[in-house]
């Protein structure tokens, strides 16, 4: 019985320690696994390579002027709209008297487009237009005739304002856990989109655009790492005292119900759900993933493994008047998205008390007033001279127009996208279309 016990109590502690690997998953088993030359880590990337996948164009909107204001809508598709899969790219609906100019973010693969207009007098007309650089003008002065009923009347609620925008795409996020070391570069520790972005937004008498508010959702997709991972939104042009509160899910200060994913356990909130102890606006996502998808271990990154059905979570922020941000600042490439990842390492406290921790930010972003610096320089980390890339430039979080499929548990990246060691290889510019090309033995949710 005694020898019984003892073997049990040796598989527990094996499998307890194989499940807590971290992010290098074997990594002596890896090099096995056929990754040979193709090996991501041995690859070196252009220095000034920035890991984007999309660009922002600015939209110029030309209208007649006029003593009152009338409703515009603008509507970008990839494809004409007599196609059934078009897709909107991004809508601008606003109330108008004089020229109007906003920004939009699109996939760096996208050459050519397609601009649906809708005239105050409900008339509409279609158009294509090449981009061929980053300014796109949408010319109303044509229009002949105003119908009374077209002009912008104001519904009274909290989110009807002269000009919202809806930003039709959905960004995947995709994560490695274990910095400062390289890891496998499946790319699927920690997986996450983000959609639906709306902006409620109004021009001031001085004609300054501002957003008012700000509507996305979030949804939490895999955790193919063993470590418990956190992760947040920091918007580094933003502070907290520009908020007036954020839901998260319906939970706000207006509510007192709140989701068991958000436990307290990572990231402190403030009132109005941005952080505590920060100088930049961070909003909390969850605070440990496995926990939020009600599951453990790796999760949706192996067939016949473990699953979980996708999180989705809502997010509304209001802004405090005279606090709104501007439009540039709140853009998706503003969208500071990082993981916090518990390994049980005492970071110590920074000057005002907080405890310090280790955060994974994309490459060339910033931490958070609460991420340590200790592991800069450190293994084959190179965030002395670029912030979050390894000295071979390659890096840990990732950014891409989607949803698209992730690769499957040990599975790296380049084999779930053939594409994709030229695209960053080239510094971006060869296969800018790499994502949409993946192959199906080797992704998780094709």
């Amino acid at each position: 019985m005694g020898l019984k016990l003892k073997k049990l109590s040796f598989l527990f502690i094996f499998s307890f320690f194989i499940i807590l690997a971290g992010c290098e998953k074997e990594s002596n088993d890896l090099d096995n696994k056929s990754l040979g030359s193709d090996k991501l880590s041995t690859t070196v990337i252009p220095s000034d390579f920035d890991w984007s996948s999309t660009k922002q164009i600015s939209i110029n909107l030309n209208v007649n002027s006029s003593a009152e204001k009338r409703l515009y809508s603008v509507n970008v598709f990839d494809k004409n709209t007599s196609d059934s899969d078009a897709k909107s790219l991004y809508k601008i609906d606003a109330s108008l008297d004089k020229d109007y100019t906003t920004v939009m973010t699109i996939s760096k693969a996208v050459t050519s487009v397609y601009i649906q207009k809708t005239y105050p007098s409900g008339q509409t007309s279609i158009t294509s237009e090449k981009i061929d650089g980053d300014v796109l003008t949408v010319d109303f002065t044509d229009m002949v005739s105003v119908k009374s009923s077209s002009i912008f009347k104001t519904k009274g609620d909290e989110d009807s304002y002269p000009i919202t925008e809806t930003d039709g795409g959905t960004y995947t996020y995709l994560f490695e856990d274990c910095w400062p070391k390289m890891g496998d570069y499946d790319m699927n520790d920690f997986v996450m989109d983000i959609q639906g972005i709306k902006y409620g937004m109004s021009t001031d008498d001085e004609g300054v655009t501002w957003v008012n508010s700000i509507d996305y959702t979030v949804a939490l997709r895999a955790a193919g790492g063993a470590y418990e991972l956190g992760a947040a939104i920091q918007f580094d042009e933003l502070v907290p005292s520009d908020f007036y509160y954020a839901s998260i899910d319906k939970y706000s200060k207006h509510s007192s119900v709140k989701p068991e994913f958000l436990t307290g356990d990572t990231f402190t909130n403030t009132g109005t759900q941005v952080e505590e102890g920060q100088t930049k606006a961070v909003i909390p996502i969850c605070d440990e993933i496995h926990q939020a998808l009600k599951t453990s271990n790796m999760t949706n990154t192996i067939v016949g493994g473990n699953t979980a059905d996708t999180l989705q979570i809502k997010f509304h922020i209001g802004f405090n008047a005279g606090r709104a941000a501007l439009r540039e600042n709140v853009g998706i490439d503003d969208f500071n998205v990082f993981i916090v990842v518990k390994d049980d390492v005492d970071y110590g406290n920074n000057d005002n008390g907080y405890k310090m921790r280790k955060e994974i930010h994309m490459a060339g972003y910033a931490l958070t007033d609460l991420g340590t610096n200790s592991l800069f320089g450190t293994e084959a980390d190179n965030s002395t001279e670029h912030l979050f890339k390894s000295k071979e430039g390659l890096m840990w979080g990732l950014v891409v127009p989607g949803p698209i499929a992730y690769p499957l548990e040990y599975k790296e990246i380049t084999k779930a996208y053939p594409k994709f060691k030229s695209w960053a290889t080239s510094g971006g510019t060869a296969d800018t279309d790499w994502y949409e090309n993946s192959d199906s033995e080797n992704v998780y949710g094709n």
